[in-house]
């Protein structure tokens, strides 16, 4: 799933939030925990599902992947790569065995790994620009949201165009087609952008959310979610008449979204943040969009009780859980919760899942095996858990090198 991890990039939040973040990375000292050792060279082909992990210092300026070999899933370790190690920030993406460290605010690089040899960086060492040449300002792509193995669209969150790119480049040149999604007219008044942060394909669209966050990054404008036609890269029209806020897209309950996901059965489901500083609840929550309808309807609905709605897991029709983020203690250190709730319902349990409470969780995502797995981003012990749906009990913690903040699964090649 791709990382809504709050601390992860600086240009998410505003005013004195940016202050906590600073300061953050002065007070924290250095993780321990290290499980397994480092990959040297090319690393040993891994031939079994496997999980991609993006991990962080404490000063945000050292992270890399992490990896874990699924086929002996009694027996899990983490096999960090060194050669991933980058001072930027990062997010990881795959497509079938391949992975992909998406290098964020001010560094605007991608490169391509392959399971088969997953310490080597495909792209040669600096990877592929997000940049167009002359183009001023960080792009801090977020996510590469793959239409096909030749397709797939670059979301820049500091620009007001998504590139067009194609994955199977051999060349920098050949990576970005010259083609964009153009976006800029949902960019608010005096906003640099209208912040695209998530996308997905669902039966030849492409859903964009747009976060159209103020010129200091508050959410006090509508969020949207733009359509496209995969087929032709042309703009879909959802709203008749055009809704004044989001033109031709979609207008969300909820403000500031940071991820979106396909559920069948339910529809989009659309995670919206709200305002984390200070903790604002009241356009925190989950939307649901129907994919043929582009109705809109909240699910799930924060309140102080649970916090903010941070990230968002299905696993199954009786099982959805939220990371409910309640602030910062005196050390600027994330304080979470696990909240389960009812995807049918939206009704949210009472009481957050036992053991997972005033916690530093960083993202949700569910497992090949049907697992829970948590980036629980403890400064003595960082790790990953893995939860067991409806019983609400660990079943395996991985113990990571870095704090884990966002998790994603490659495929291995048959």
């Amino acid at each position: 799933m791709h990382n809504t991890n709050l601390f992860k990039d600086p240009t998410r939040v505003a005013g004195a939030r940016l202050i906590a973040v600073a300061a953050a990375s002065l007070a924290l000292t250095a993780c321990g925990g290290s499980g397994g050792g480092s990959a040297g060279g090319g690393g040993a082909p891994i031939t079994a599902d496997t999980a991609v992990i993006a991990t962080s210092g404490t000063d945000f300026g050292s992270n890399k992947i992490e990896l874990v070999d699924l086929g002996e899933e009694g027996d899990m370790t983490i096999m960090p790569l060194d050669n991933t190690a980058t001072d930027a920030g990062i997010a990881v993406d795959t497509k079938g065995s391949d992975f992909y460290r998406i290098e964020q605010f001010q560094a605007d690089r991608i490169n391509k790994f392959s399971l088969d040899e997953p310490n080597t960086k495909i792209w040669g060492e600096g990877g592929y620009s997000a940049l167009a040449q002359g183009e001023q300002g960080s792009a801090n792509p977020y996510q590469l949201v793959f239409a096909s193995d030749t397709k797939a669209y670059l979301l820049r969150y500091g620009k007001q165009d998504a590139w067009i790119v194609d994955p199977s480049a051999a060349t920098e040149d050949e990576f970005w087609t010259d083609e964009v999604l153009d976006l800029s007219a949902y960019t608010p008044d005096g906003a640099p952008a209208p912040r695209m942060s998530a996308g997905v394909i669902v039966d030849g669209r492409l859903f964009i959310t747009l976060q159209r966050l103020d010129a200091a990054f508050d959410p006090a404008n509508t969020s949207c979610v733009a359509v496209f036609d995969v087929a032709n890269n042309q703009p879909i029209a959802t709203d008749e008449p055009p809704d004044d806020a989001c033109g031709d897209g979609i207008a969300l309950n909820g403000r500031n979204p940071a991820d979106i996901q396909f559920q069948p059965g339910i529809g989009l489901l659309v995670q919206n943040t709200g305002d984390t500083f200070p903790v604002n609840t009241e356009f925190s929550g989950v939307d649901v969009i129907n994919p043929d309808t582009y109705e809109v309807s909240t699910l799930v609905t924060a309140t102080e009780e649970t916090g903010i709605v941070d990230d968002v897991a299905v696993v199954d029709d009786d099982n959805g859980y939220f990371i409910g983020y309640q602030g910062t203690n005196d050390s600027f250190i994330t304080i979470a919760d696990l909240r389960r709730f009812d995807p049918a319902t939206g009704e949210i349990d009472p009481d957050p899942v036992a053991g997972l409470t005033s916690l530093d969780l960083r993202d949700l995502a569910v497992g090949p095996a049907g697992l829970l797995w948590i980036a629980n981003a403890d400064l003595g012990n960082p790790r990953i858990d893995l939860l067991e749906p409806g019983m609400d009990l660990i079943s395996n913690s991985i113990a990571t090198e870095l704090l884990p903040s966002g998790i994603d699964f490659a495929t291995a090649a048959p």
